[in-house]
């Protein structure tokens, strides 16, 4: 071998190797970079959803929504919850389940679970048609108030056509998510 042909290899290959580490190192910088520029974005963006079951736009923040969006979750959700049919009660309960804050998600299943046998047993069928909606922003909280029916196989369960209720819906916003954190009947 001739040693102006191996240091001539050589240097090639050492200079190929340098062109290798400086494109490593250009990606590395710019994958940080673009990691760094995302989270900072993250956190100050805010989402806004137009269902097609809404009729406003709603705007999700970090931690956030606005009046408008926290009152058609907290109808969609009552709806999901408390009108429901034997057949219809599986599904909306499974639905429901998607909006349950984790920490809570254990005993609320449980108390669906309940609930879904009671219905099934007695074939209840329930409707609650919300009249009033009240926000407290401050505590994450709303309150619905509105009349209830609830037949069984057909008889009322209750002396009176209709039932005047009040539940309190308690929630969260997680990673820009309505999140349901408890369902308590308010007396």
């Amino acid at each position: 071998m001739k040693k102006e042909l191996y240091f001539d290899i050589r240097t090639k290959l050492f200079q190929e190797n340098r062109l290798l580490k400086f494109v490593i190192i250009a990606l590395s910088i710019t994958t940080i970079i673009l990691a760094i520029s995302f989270s900072i974005s993250s956190k100050k963006v805010t989402i806004e959803i137009l269902p097609s079951t809404f009729n406003d736009k709603i705007v999700i923040s970090n931690h956030s929504i606005n009046e408008d969006g926290a009152k058609d979750f907290t109808r969609k959700a009552f709806d999901l919850f408390l009108n429901h049919t034997p057949k219809s009660a599986p599904n909306k309960f499974d639905e429901l389940l998607l909006m349950i804050h984790t920490d809570n998600y254990d005993a609320i299943k449980e108390m669906l679970d309940k609930n879904l046998a009671t219905i099934q047993r007695l074939g209840i069928v329930s409707a609650f048609h919300i009249e009033k909606l009240e926000l407290d922003r401050n505590n994450n909280t709303i309150i619905a108030s509105g009349l209830r029916t609830k037949t069984s196989f057909g008889n009322k369960l209750d002396r009176k056509e209709h039932i005047s209720e009040r539940w309190k819906l308690q929630y969260q916003i997680i990673d820009h998510n309505f999140k349901v954190v408890k369902f308590v009947k308010d007396e």
